[in-house]
């Protein structure tokens, strides 16, 4: 099926929206492993290895999760730029 100019562009605004949500979380999820990470060697440094283990497989969780935000994002900014690529292109040929 052939997309109209209209269903691009509001396929591309969908898709924005999802990036720039996934690209919040990705934010959130950065200062969460900075204050875990604090929390982790605070707790390292106070030799409480109980509290070490327990931060350091949320540190783990963390991190897996925050990498399926990025190639997440990553697939998005990939889609996002090919609409508008063929946004380009079909306006380019209205111009000829």
């Amino acid at each position: 099926m052939v997309k109209t100019a209209i269903d691009l562009t509001v396929e591309a605004n969908v898709i924005t929206r999802k990036l720039k949500a996934s690209c919040r979380q990705i934010s959130v999820l950065d200062r969460r492993m900075d204050i875990l990470q604090s929390r982790f060697k605070r707790a390292r440094n106070n030799q409480r290895n109980g509290v070490f283990n327990s931060l350091r497989i949320q540190l783990a969780t963390l991190e897996g999760v925050r990498e399926a935000f990025y190639i997440y994002a990553c697939k998005k900014a990939a889609e996002k730029e090919d609409i508008f690529d063929e946004i380009r292109q079909r306006s380019s040929r209205t111009e000829e």
